[in-house]
């Protein structure tokens, strides 16, 4: 279960990291690189785009969770500073 959650956890990231990439060259050149390359209303962008949303309602939702994982556990007997 771990293993899939994490797995999850860095296809999702990925995927919104090029969702975010993509938005980046819209507002910066003008330049829609999945439209382009898939063609702008085609079945394959709009699953894409689909992919992207769902990536990034899944890292909202699973925010707490999947942030715990950044930060590596700390031992009980080392005091912070």
């Amino acid at each position: 279960m771990i293993a899939t959650t994490k797995t999850l956890n860095i296809v999702t990231a990925a995927i919104i990291i090029i969702g975010g990439l993509n938005w980046g060259l819209v507002g910066i050149f003008g330049i829609n690189l999945i439209g382009s390359l898939f063609g702008e209303y085609s079945a394959l962008s709009r699953i894409i785009y689909i992919a992207v949303g769902l990536s990034a309602l899944y890292q909202v939702v699973m925010f707490r969770a999947v942030s715990t994982c950044w930060v590596e556990a700390r031992p009980s007997h080392v005091v912070a500073r």
